[in-house]
């Protein structure tokens, strides 16, 4: 046989594994690329079989090697430089995959897969229009592509059409019913359009089924929270089932748990190695209510490890990684690779700050690379995930009795759920709207998805009993006329009059953001789903907010919020309440005005804003835990004073 010709059972090997890749069974289809090249090394498919494989797996820094390796024997192969665009997508390299989609088209101008790949690294780089062109070019040349359709759906989304990507994505899903990205595509654009029925029909249509691909199950997971409709308990199942299919998962693939070589080193009162792992550390909530936390850790106590999956960095990602001791850039690690990364790194406690929120790595907590692990801040409801030993929460987000039943981790209840940082350089507070004489102005400044029946008929409610008063709904994605039309029907229909009601976007930059409470006088907040973040920069531009503490931890935080502002009385235990609470403020124009004179003095010396009190109580927690792990104790409930 010529050295040229790859051995028969080789080539048979790789007709089964790209099948196999085909139907989505990525680790069948690696085994099958692996014996394929253990006959005949050179087989430059092979490798290139082996990349996407390992891609679909989140290994893509070994996928990247693979397909090198396979380019080596067929340097120009559109295969091969496609592969490599993907894998190095995956990692963030967003322009150097962008040379090898264009060398690919540059092979074949008709490689479908290429095009798709090109039009997502230039989204990737904010070049909407021309990923746009992309994506359309490459439905023209194969219209039932569901990755080209999922990917313009997104960019339709991202660009402010919902309404547009929600009709393409249903689309989508009609042409490949089975195809589970286009399905949890769908029901998150429904729930992001406003369309909870249809959201919860399009559930209940699959409820119970296993969903492999990790990425669409958090999409799911994630809208169940702002479905009105759906009981806690509905809610809490979904995430249990997935977390036991998880756990079958890797048992099915023999993947035993990591565990950190601690070298019999089980002193309890030893420093700490704390590992924080997330794709959100920047300016976003989670990087800028985790930076007091760090701020203020005792470096006596721990050492600090951050794992950020981040592709970039902006100012906030430079102060938290200044007060890490140790900082990890993991994008495009696959699972073994960074279980084993945190496992060598020794750490002993492992925080998970992303829950089913988007990039996440709960497939690297599930491997269990830390002795005790746990989960707090960027996903307000239990992972589902056995593996995760406890959730940070207060007794306020969730009770005791009924939230422990619901979570599959352990609850840590400290005295409060986190702590803020004020902005750095915010407006001025402004007088309140309401001294002009012509009424309140109640404000509501979340994204459209937190608006539902229920809570558009409350918001009416306290309209009706404070008639001189008006309904300010603030969002960003107004401009998308189909969804602005929707939510205008949907407040008039719960019976606000329109005459009443005001619609408006976002100011485009985070300091007129800030500046724009100037126009309310006090902040409703919705229910079921609260906006936490959103109501510490109002408090911080003095504006009073109301809320309803609600039946699950995303409706209660804000409570949480509001108690350790010093606030509790904005606390509304029934919808009764609500209606009385905001009513009477917006009634008061005195008291209205006292509360935003004063509320930044207020915020600075309440618990809401100490950080040291903060951390001193989540390191309070992170003992006990370790403690007990030393002791041979399982996790329990525990509660730090």
């Amino acid at each position: 046989m010529s050295p040229a010709t790859p051995h028969p059972d080789a080539v048979a090997l790789l007709r089964r594994g790209n099948a196999r890749l085909t139907a989505g069974a990525p680790a069948e289809a690696l085994a099958l690329y692996g014996a394929a090249l253990e006959r005949a090394p050179a087989l430059a498919e092979a490798w290139f079989g082996l990349g996407g494989a390992l891609v679909q797996l989140s290994r893509a820094r070994e996928a990247e090697e693979a397909c090198h390796r396979g380019l080596r024997h067929a340097p120009a192969h559109r295969v091969g430089l496609a592969n490599l665009g993907v894998a190095l997508s995956s990692q963030g390299r967003y322009a150097e995959a962008q040379g090898c989609f264009e060398a690919a088209l540059g092979r074949d101008p008709g490689f479908v897969q290429a095009q798709t790949g090109l039009a997502h690294v230039l989204l990737q780089q904010n070049q909407v229009a021309a990923a746009q062109a992309r994506y359309e070019h490459a439905l023209s040349l194969d219209p039932d592509l569901p990755d080209a359709r999922t990917g313009l759906a997104d960019l339709l989304n991202r660009t402010g059409r919902p309404t547009q990507a929600c009709a393409l994505a249903a689309e989508t899903l009609r042409r490949n019913p089975d195809h589970v990205p286009s399905r949890a595509a769908l029901f998150d654009l429904l729930v992001r359009s406003t369309r909870f029925a249809e959201a919860e029909a399009l559930f209940e249509a699959w409820e119970g089924e296993p969903v492999s691909d990790p990425d669409a199950a958090s999409r799911v997971l994630m809208g169940l929270n702002l479905l009105p409709g759906l009981a806690p308990e509905r809610i809490a199942a979904a995430h249990r089932a997935w977390g036991a299919a998880q756990e079958a998962a890797a048992a099915a693939a023999e993947a035993a748990p990591v565990r950190a070589a601690d070298g019999g080193d089980r002193d309890p009162e030893r420093r700490l190695r704390i590992g924080y792992v997330s794709a959100d550390l920047h300016f976003h909530p989670v990087g800028r209510f985790l930076l007091p936390l760090l701020a203020a850790h005792d470096k006596r106590a721990v050492h600090v490890t951050c794992y950020s999956q981040l592709p970039g960095r902006d100012a906030v990602t430079g102060q938290i990684a200044a007060c890490a001791d140790l900082w990890r850039a993991c994008q495009g690690m696959g699972t073994d690779e960074l279980a084993a990364l945190i496992a060598s790194d020794g750490i002993d406690i492992l925080v998970d700050l992303s829950g089913h929120t988007f990039g996440n790595r709960l497939d690297v907590l599930a491997r269990r690379p830390a002795p005790v692990q746990v989960s707090w801040l960027g996903y307000l409801n239990t992972t589902g995930l056995a593996a995760i030993d406890y959730r940070i929460t207060d007794p306020i987000a969730d009770p005791p009795g009924p939230a422990d039943a619901l979570s599959a981790e352990a609850l840590i209840r400290l005295p409060r759920l986190l702590c803020f940082a004020p902005p750095a350089a915010p407006p001025p507070v402004a007088e309140p709207p309401a001294r002009a004489g012509r009424g309140a102005v109640l404000g509501v400044c979340n994204r459209a998805e937190k608006i539902n029946p229920v809570v558009a008929g409350l918001w009416a409610r306290v309209l009706a009993a404070s008639p001189g008063s008006r309904l300010l709904v603030r969002t960003g994605n107004f401009a998308d006329e189909d969804l602005r039309r929707r939510v205008h029907c949907l407040l008039t229909g719960a019976g606000i009059p329109a005459g009443r009601l005001d619609l408006a976007e976002d100011p485009p930059d985070y300091t007129a953001y800030l500046a724009a409470f100037a126009e309310i006088d006090i902040l409703l907040d919705p229910t079921p789903y609260g906006g936490l973040t959103t109501t510490c920069e109002a408090l911080w531009q003095g504006v009073p907010a109301v809320t309803l503490a609600g039946d699950r931890q995303a409706g209660r935080v804000v409570a949480s919020a509001l108690t350790a502002a010093g606030l509790p009385d904005f606390v509304a235990a029934s919808p009764d309440a609500y209606v009385r609470i905001a009513a009477g403020l917006a009634d008061d124009v005195d008291r209205l005005t006292a509360l935003r004179r004063g509320m930044r003095e207020r915020l600075r010396g309440s618990a809401l804003c100490d950080a040291r009190g903060f951390g001193a109580a989540v390191e309070a927690a992170y003992r006990t835990a370790w403690r007990r792990f030393c002791a041979g104790e399982g996790a329990t409930a525990l509660t730090v004073a």
